[in-house]
């Protein structure tokens, strides 16, 4: 079979360049590369890691082809396997160059120095967002007090009563929503411990459907939760923040909340944000049915603080609940349509030797 045209690794030479984000997972940006080049697998090796890694993972006959790149000062090796002529080594070297421009490799490559950083970033933004909480609950604590004290001297029947009341309403939200930053700021500073989540998921099941009467929650909990390696107020944060996202999304008029052990295979690492490995994980999933996240601000969701007003829900940020993510070794993932928006969250195990015999006595359960 003749080699492609030059223009078609061109082509592909450019997107790795200048379009690095349009491959959703890594596996498929080196199927299409594979593909390019008539070879059977291309993939990375980083070889000082400890242990080293591969994606994938190296044949047993090995490469016929490696040309080494840098990433952050981190080494690695783009290798391929299959027959390679002169003219595809020398276009194989520059697709090496451009693989490390490639979102997706990116997150593979990550070093645990970038993860000591991510987390110094969230702890410094914790500090800074207990002190602004803590003034802006003063005085929304001021407000509130003016306005109790209003409503003795107001019959209902005063015109000023229904302004009185929303401004009222829109205190308590504020309260609420600054007792949310208070958490964010407290669990950025707590040290990971284990916990049982479900009666943390039932409480705020239940607070949210008495403050959001007019959105059904549906839940699909089991009767019994393993132990996972994350505080209290880690889940509190993270799930609460979720179901409230969902029950203010535009359009919205019912929320699922789900759990379930799920088995992380390598070839499935690379689907997730954050900073996961093949394993066993808890897995929560919020969905809601409503008009989905606007399509021009869908890709930077981890990437910055996107105002909530564009959601169409109030909360602290999918960006904020990535990083705890990472913090704990867990992962974020994210998928929406204009009919409703499902987010998906991995919790790390306590121990993954008894996660593992969990999940066969499940299997057991369900195949019985």
């Amino acid at each position: 079979m003749s080699d492609p045209s030059p223009n078609t690794w061109m082509q592909l030479l450019h997107r790795l360049l200048h379009e690095g984000d349009n491959w959703p997972t890594i596996g498929e940006c080196f199927q299409e590369i594979a593909a390019s080049f008539q070879l059977p697998q291309v993939g990375v090796y980083w070889p000082e890691q400890d242990p080293a890694c591969s994606y994938p993972e190296l044949p047993k006959e090995g490469a016929t082809f490696e040309y080494p790149f840098t990433f952050r000062n981190q080494p690695g090796v783009f290798w391929a396997t299959g027959k390679v002529t002169e003219q595809q080594k020398d276009w194989l070297k520059l697709v090496a160059g451009a693989i490390p421009h490639v979102v997706c490799v990116q997150r593979l490559l990550e070093t645990p120095a970038i993860h000591s950083v991510a987390l110094d970033r969230l702890k410094s933004m914790a500090r800074i967002t207990g002190r602004i909480a803590h003034d802006i609950d003063n005085t929304f604590q001021a407000i509130y007090g003016h306005l109790y004290l209003l409503f003795e001297n107001l019959d209902e029947k005063h015109p000023a009563y229904g302004d009185a009341n929303d401004a009222f309403a829109a205190t308590q939200r504020g309260i609420n929503f600054t007792k949310r930053l208070h958490q964010f700021s407290q669990a950025a500073r707590t040290t990971p411990s284990p916990c049982t989540p479900q009666a943390i998921m039932l409480k705020l099941v239940e607070d949210y459907q008495q403050s959001h009467p007019n959105v059904q929650i549906h839940t699909d909990l089991p009767n019994s939760m393993p132990v996972v390696m994350m505080d209290q107020s880690h889940i509190r944060l993270v799930v609460g923040d979720l179901l409230l996202n969902a029950l203010e999304a535009n359009g919205v008029s019912e929320v699922k909340l789900g759990v379930e052990l799920t088995e992380l295979s390598p070839t499935e690492v690379d689907y997730w944000n954050g900073d996961v490995k093949p394993g066993t994980y808890l897995q929560v999933t919020v969905a809601d049915n409503g008009l989905g996240i606007m399509q021009e601000i869908y890709p930077n969701l981890l990437k910055e603080l996107i105002n909530s007003s564009k959601l169409g829900h109030h909360g602290l940020g999918l960006l904020i609940i990535a990083l705890v993510m990472r913090m704990h070794r867990g992962g974020i993932r994210i998928h929406t349509t204009p009919n409703g928006t499902t987010i998906r969250v991995l919790l790390p195990m306590y121990r993954q030797n008894v996660a593992n015999n969990y999940v066969k006595q499940r299997k057991g359960e369900q195949t019985t």
